[in-house]
């Protein structure tokens, strides 16, 4: 079973390197942040409008994709 924090965390990094965009809010453009949700699932977090999200399928997929394309 695959860890989808490890992919947030990966992912993270990735963008910290620039080599992808950083997951962004709807609703202001700000970087998401990742944080433990109900159940101990990862939710999104947008410091600037205080909004929680939590990340759908198509997310999750898109996250793994780039992840496992630049082999991390």
């Amino acid at each position: 079973m695959e860890n989808t924090w490890s992919f947030f965390h990966s992912y993270r990094r990735l963008a910290l390197d620039g080599k992808v965009l950083f997951l962004s809010c709807p609703t202001d453009n700000n970087d998401l942040i990742t944080r433990l949700g109900t159940d101990d699932d990862v939710v999104l977090w947008c410091s600037e409008c205080d909004t929680l999200i939590k990340p759908g399928l198509d997310v999750l997929d898109q996250v793994r994709a780039v992840v496992k394309e630049h082999n991390l």
